[in-house]
């Protein structure tokens, strides 16, 4: 019995013997993520194979995989001790049962079977086992990589058509803002140029039509005598401010008898100057003159120009009343805005006067609530506009 105890703990350490794996022996340490030099080199290292990728701009070990040549040497070495284990055991039991007496052969000989069964059965399981724990551990190892290397692949797909879309909108919206600054500088330059030659055109024609019409203008004045020595005046005549008298009262009046209209130049330039008829911010003068008095002084009628211009003088900032009274023609001081009567007369003389301005002009006449009576030129028409707009003016003054 003794001999069976050895036999049975012999066979227990050959079986854990073969159950031992064998690790494989690299050529070098590899350490995942470290440093390559030969790309798709692979190097064998503790049962595994790792091969050199590029990631990025460096070459890297991977992660490896299971050495299928290990595994495959792994189960020849089982099945090796397997079968080696089955030979002793049958040895020893053939040993045993030619040693032990003739009494005990039968039961050693049944004994020895019983447990070469057993351990063909813990050979085969083992085997089986061992195989099996391999083949899984193999298509586990191998599917993980193709998982990987698929999802790797995908992922990197993914970032270099996204990052080419991006590259590639980058370029587009860079090239199209690129285009459309230039295109707004050709357009801005060209546009510019014609403004610059339109204007320039523009200039010289106005410049030489005002030219024109400054020097008929000269001419034709130089045509006019002044008026006579002994005072009666005609119309046409030089008046004493260096206008041209465009009327004659019948008879002598409070204001005196005549007007004179001055030149176009009056304001220092060939045409009649284009300005609001008051300031007074946001209040008209129609609605801050609450004097009952004032209102009634204020007329459209011949001889008031010089009344109505005295009452825009007390209230507005700026205007026409405030130009024409700064006007010192022939050296006189009491030059006004005419009434809209004496705008009226001074129009119907544009044959004798020559240079009116082909627009509206400003009356000093107030027409309540809606601002200054405003005289369309040659059409003897008067009708109102808001005293903040702008028309034409020109002076006139009465003597005689």
């Amino acid at each position: 019995m003794r001999v069976k105890g050895s036999i049975n703990k012999g066979f227990l350490i050959a079986l854990a013997l073969t159950l031992i794996p064998t690790a494989a022996i690299s050529v070098q340490k590899i350490i995942p993520g470290s440093a390559c030099k030969i790309y798709q080199q692979k190097v064998a290292y503790q049962n595994k194979i790792y091969t050199c990728i590029k990631s990025g701009k460096k070459l890297v070990w991977n992660k490896g995989v299971i050495d299928p040549t290990v595994t495959a040497k792994a189960a020849a070495d089982a099945k090796a001790a397997a079968e080696k284990l089955a030979a002793d055991a049958k040895a020893a039991a053939e040993k045993l049962a030619a040693d032990a007496k003739a009494t005990e052969a039968k039961a050693a000989t049944d004994k020895l079977a019983a447990e070469k069964a057993i351990a063909d059965k813990v050979a085969g399981d083992a085997k089986a086992a061992a195989e099996k724990a391999i083949a899984d551990r193999v298509a586990a190892d191998a599917k993980a990589a193709a998982d990987k290397a698929i999802a790797d692949k995908v992922a990197a797909d993914a970032k270099a058509a996204a990052d080419k879309a991006i590259a590639d909108k980058v370029a587009a919206d860079a090239k199209a803002a690129a285009d459309k600054t230039i295109a707004d500088k050709v357009a801005a330059d060209a546009k510019a140029a014609a403004d610059k030659l339109t204007a320039d055109k523009f200039a010289a024609e106005q410049a030489a039509a005002t030219k024109l019409e400054a020097d008929k203008v000269a001419v034709y004045r130089a045509t006019l005598s002044p008026c006579p020595a002994d005072g009666k005046c005609r119309v046409g005549n030089i008046g004493p401010g260096g206008g041209i008298v465009f009327y004659i009262s019948p008879t002598p009046q409070p204001w005196g008898q005549y007007l004179e209209v001055a030149p176009a130049t009056w304001a220092g330039g060939y045409f009649d100057p284009y300005t609001q008829w008051c300031s007074l911010g946001d209040t008209l003068l129609a609605t801050s003159i609450t004097d009952p008095d004032s209102i009634k002084r204020n007329s459209e009628a011949v001889g008031s120009g010089k009344v109505n211009t005295d009452l825009m003088l007390a209230s507005c900032m700026r205007g026409v009343a405030n130009l024409v009274r700064n006007y010192k023609g022939g050296g006189k001081t009491d030059w006004y805005l005419p009434s809209a009567d004496e705008v009226n007369l001074m129009l119907k003389q544009n044959s004798v006067v020559g240079d009116f301005s082909v627009t509206s002009y400003w009356s000093s006449s107030l027409a309540p609530v809606y601002g200054s009576w405003q005289q369309l030129v040659y059409a003897g028409l008067n009708y109102t506009s808001d005293e903040t707009n702008a028309s034409s003016v020109r002076p006139i003054r009465a003597f005689g």
